[in-house]
């Protein structure tokens, strides 16, 4: 059965970004604000990131928001309402989102002309677990006519979790009536993004330096996978 629907991760997939350097900058920021080492305002941070992260709310979108994760930090400093806990996390949080536009860059030359030319092949859809209002400043950056391009965008306010789940892709199937044999899912980590498509018998392409997993097909480089998904 041929291919009518690609569906494609979007952070390292659709483009890169450096969030080391937007971390320091907050980092940086926040320990002015709060008078504290840098160092340790990352470690509390990291601290809170992990414990989350090996709790039952690993794949609670809130909990797994850096709104919620600043929130918490700012907390266990004695930061309070009285204090404009929502004015630093929001300076905090714009500070770190200018370091992450700065370093952002398509995944291949000429991003916009490579996706336009499959939309002409096949139906594109994204279904990234980054939340819609930061996707949005990373896509408007990355590939201007994104709106224009892709029918559908899926992220976490729409399946209520995180990845790795089946229902990014199963919203993307029910909504557009298509079958998991119809539809190839692009992403560069097999555990998050392909696993759980191939799951549901979903064709899936890996794009990453080195082969990991059990995917489909495999591309070192964004621009070589029309000619994979051709020969699905």
């Amino acid at each position: 059965m041929s291919v009518k629907v690609v569906i494609f991760d979007a952070d390292h997939t659709l483009y890169t970004t450096d969030t080391s350097h937007a971390y320091d900058e907050m980092f940086r920021y926040l320990a002015k604000v709060l008078k504290e080492e840098k160092s340790v305002v990352e470690r509390v941070w990291r601290e809170h990131v992990r414990n989350i992260l090996n709790s039952k709310d690993a794949k609670n979108p809130e909990k797994r928001s850096r709104y919620y994760s600043l929130y918490i930090v700012l907390g266990q400093f004695g930061v309070t309402h009285e204090d404009g806990v929502e004015r630093i996390m929001e300076e905090a949080l714009s500070i770190f989102w200018e370091g992450i536009l700065s370093t952002l860059s398509p995944a291949v030359p000429e991003l916009e002309r490579f996706i336009k030319k499959l939309a002409e092949k096949y139906v594109l859809c994204i279904a990234s677990d980054e939340f819609m209002d930061m996707l949005e400043l990373k896509l408007d950056k990355a590939l201007p006519s994104w709106r224009g391009i892709f029918r559908m965008v899926v992220t976490p306010e729409k399946t209520g979790t995180m990845k790795p789940s089946r229902k990014f892709y199963r919203i993307i199937m029910e909504e557009l009536n298509v079958k998991p044999e119809e539809c190839v899912v692009v992403g560069d980590d097999w555990e998050r993004d392909l696993k759980p498509a191939k799951q549901l018998g979903m064709k899936t392409v890996l794009v990453s330096a080195e082969k990991k997993g059990s995917p489909d097909g495999w591309v070192q480089k964004l621009d070589e996978l029309e000619k994979m998904i051709e020969k699905m």
